[in-house]
């Protein structure tokens, strides 16, 4: 099966060079000219490998890589022309991957689109399942089930659901939180981080009562994963 690739780039020229590199080693390869040309296509395509460039006509790329990160872990790799260790920094921070600066050269691009595929494969092949009490959680096919009944979560709800599980019986706080799920600590997304919440334990309450016991809240702190324990 053929990986898919999104490039957003509002170059001509270069959406050509790489639209026929990539298709030359046998991608899938999509393109959008602008951000919100992006979100749909992101949503439409379900790509696997984006490339970014940061100068898009209608919104930057920095914040184009977190409001892709609020809803999806696609691999991203930036190509731009802004070299300054500031703007690297903040893209990595944001989400991205990889960064590389232009004029780059294809061929290294190539071997880094293989690295990502390389740990998309491995995380693929490391899934597992995990249960606490009557909560199944697929980290493969982003499934939960408990007693039974499909809980169906959105891709954020979904993200704080997988951190708790991961880091079951340890207390994270309302920043680490944030840095995972938006890609960065921003205070102001605390109403957001609590309505994610709110609506997660009520999907899980509404499959079995004792499941919206399973995470703690901690004030001023953060939250817990505890122990299913049924009443």
């Amino acid at each position: 099966m053929q990986s898919k690739i999104l490039i957003i780039e509002d170059d001509h020229a270069i959406t050509h060079l790489l639209d026929v590199a990539l298709t030359l080693d046998y991608y899938n390869v999509t393109t959008a000219y602008n951000a919100t040309q992006a979100h749909f296509k992101i949503q439409i395509d379900k790509p696997d490998v984006i490339l970014l460039d940061l100068g898009l006509p209608d919104k930057d790329g920095l914040c184009l890589i977190s409001e892709i990160r609020q809803h999806t872990d696609i691999p991203i790799i930036v190509i731009s022309a802004r070299q300054e260790e500031q703007t690297i920094i903040q893209a990595l921070d944001n989400g991205a991957n990889d960064y590389m600066t232009k004029p780059f050269n294809v061929d290294e691009l190539r071997a880094r689109i293989r690295v990502i595929e390389r740990i998309a494969k491995s995380h693929q092949e490391t899934n597992f399942v995990f249960t606490n009490g009557l909560l199944s959680i697929d980290f493969g096919s982003k499934s939960v089930v408990i007693n039974n009944q499909e809980v169906h979560l959105t891709p954020n709800e979904f993200s704080l659901l997988e951190l708790l599980s991961n880091h079951k019986g340890k207390v994270l706080t309302y920043e680490m939180i944030l840095k995972r799920i938006y890609g960065y600590v921003n205070k102001t997304e605390m109403p957001s981080l609590r309505v994610h919440m709110t609506s997660l334990r009520q999907k899980l309450s509404q499959c079995h009562e004792d499941a919206k016991d399973i995470i703690k809240t901690h004030p001023r702190i953060g939250y817990q994963m505890l122990q299913w324990k049924e009443k």
